[in-house]
């Protein structure tokens, strides 16, 4: 994580962002405390993209649409995931859609 951090900006979309607190919430049962801390943790280390267009990609899960605004609205390179429905995109607009082995591959 350090070398991505020093050599690499990670961007998230704020619908991701929400939706992982959501599942620490909920699912994990994270005290408030706990989220509190993670939650500043979490945006000090990660640009949360604000997107106010939605660009229409043919993605097949249009639920995955936030994540590919977010990478588009902060010119990001990559977009890593193990989301199948993105990786069949494979790129756009400059933008390579790669699995976190590929991407580690990349940066090693």
């Amino acid at each position: 994580m350090d070398e991505c951090l020093a050599n690499w900006t990670i961007v998230a979309s704020e619908q991701l962002k929400e939706e992982l607190m959501d599942r620490l919430r909920h699912k994990a049962k994270a005290p408030y405390r706990w989220l509190r801390q993670f939650r500043i943790r979490f945006e000090r280390i990660i640009l949360v993209a604000v997107t106010k267009e939605t660009r229409r990609v043919n993605v097949r899960d249009l639920k995955d649409l936030h994540v590919v605004n977010a990478a588009l609205s902060e010119n990001c390179e990559f977009i890593v995931t193990g989301d199948k429905d993105l990786l069949e995109i494979n790129h756009f607009n400059g933008t390579q859609i790669i699995t976190s082995n590929e991407f580690l591959n990349l940066i090693a």
